[in-house]
């Protein structure tokens, strides 16, 4: 597939970057300086942009010249784990049957990596007029801490690209919205106590069953309040707690409880809107009854990460460029995000556009069509010939 004899193919490439296990708990150091060996044989330009800690990077990889507004393909180095999933193979060893290819990451979203970094290998024996940019993050699957510093970057030391393409699975339609990710962890201390005595102590689980409530209220009335203008699955906010944890054991008023919450938006500005409300009746309500009989209880919402809403760009540079090169008309939304929103509010006309279905992410057995890939790979040979070169 994809055959030259200078270089590897897509498929080639993709079965290397399956073999890197790159779940958020590990380093993706290793996947980094394959992908810079194999990109600086072109002569590709890389910039590392390390974690704080320095386990894991971004990495930005350019070819053509380095001045010019060019294209920028966007990806994500992580995959989910694959602990407690049924494989039928190892799911860091890629394998092909009746068309496909199979492994963790195979569509979300390596496939699309393996397939940029082939176009950009491509590109190389190509004199371009612009550059192509690649930009590759890690822990966007817990929630896109490496993309923030990259596209930093890219804001301050490159020429604006004229067009963001993040390559998250889409079936290759061109989406221009997706939700917002605004996830909070709350914290309740109260004051234990004999159960026998509950006025002695103060019940940390039942204010946080007050908060979750009210949120749950909240998540309610904002069903009945749809967005008009994109049309969502979900076509409103949403709200949900999906951690909660407390109390020591059956016979004590638990001190201590603590539970996650998120919110998915479509619009910016309403995460927080919807945080500052349901932190105001956490302040105001919950938090004065919990002090009644423990003045030193507390209540502490932290924000675990915030990722921006995309939403439709009127006249969308990247947005039109991408409905030419796929023949379509049409464009769609996603309840599920990505990087796009950020490239967006950075000031880069962003869309989301990869192979693949959305439906085979996080799944046991992952797996893309070949055919999907080819695709993918001559939608990206067009756009730059008819961009860059």
């Amino acid at each position: 597939m994809f055959a030259n004899s200078a270089h590897p193919s897509a498929l080639e490439i993709l079965s290397e970057l399956v073999s890197f296990n790159t779940i958020p708990q590990n380093s993706n150091l290793d996947m980094t300086q394959y992908i810079e060996t194999l990109t600086h044989r072109v002569g590709a330009r890389t910039v590392r942009i390390p974690s704080p800690d320095g386990t894991k990077t971004g990495l930005l990889v350019s070819i053509g010249p380095p001045e010019g507004h060019g294209v920028l393909l966007s990806a994500h180095m992580d995959v989910v784990p694959v602990a407690g999933q049924n494989w039928t193979s190892d799911p860091f060893k890629m394998r092909l049957r009746d068309g496909c290819v199979y492994g963790r990451g195979t569509v979300d979203m390596k496939g699309y990596i393996a397939v940029s970094l082939a176009t950009l290998l491509a590109a190389s024996q190509t004199e371009l007029k612009n550059p192509l940019h690649l930009a590759l993050s890690y822990d966007e699957e817990i929630g896109c801490f490496g993309a923030e510093p990259l596209i930093e970057y890219i804001v301050a030391r490159l020429q604006k690209p004229f067009a963001v393409i993040v390559g998250e699975p889409t079936d290759l339609q061109v989406v221009n919205a997706h939700k917002s990710a605004y996830d909070f962890r709350t914290v309740v201390r109260g004051r234990a106590a004999h159960s026998s005595v509950p006025s002695l102590g103060s019940n940390a689980i039942y204010a946080a069953a007050r908060v979750i409530s009210r949120i749950d209220d909240k998540a309610d009335a904002l069903k009945r309040v749809p967005y008009t203008e994109v049309a969502y699955d979900a076509p409103y906010a949403t709200l949900s707690c999906g951690i909660i944890k407390g109390g020591t054991s059956g016979n004590v008023i638990p001190a201590d409880c603590e539970f996650n919450w998120e919110v998915r938006a479509g619009y910016r500005g309403e995460p927080e809107r919807i945080r500052d409300e349901i932190l105001a009746f956490t302040r105001e309500d919950v938090l004065p009854r919990l002090r009644l009989t423990a003045d030193d209880a507390s209540i502490e919402t932290e924000q675990l990460c915030a990722v921006a809403a995309l939403q439709p760009e009127p006249n969308g540079i990247a947005e039109g460029m991408m409905l030419s090169l796929t023949g379509t008309s049409q464009t769609r939304s996603v309840s599920f995000c990505s990087e796009a929103g950020m490239f967006q509010a950075a000031g880069l006309s962003t869309v989301v556009c990869g192979p693949g279905s959305i439906k085979q992410a996080h799944q046991p057995d992952e797996f893309i069509a070949i055919a999907e890939l080819e695709r993918c790979k001559a939608i990206l040979a067009n756009a730059v010939a008819t961009h860059l070169a």
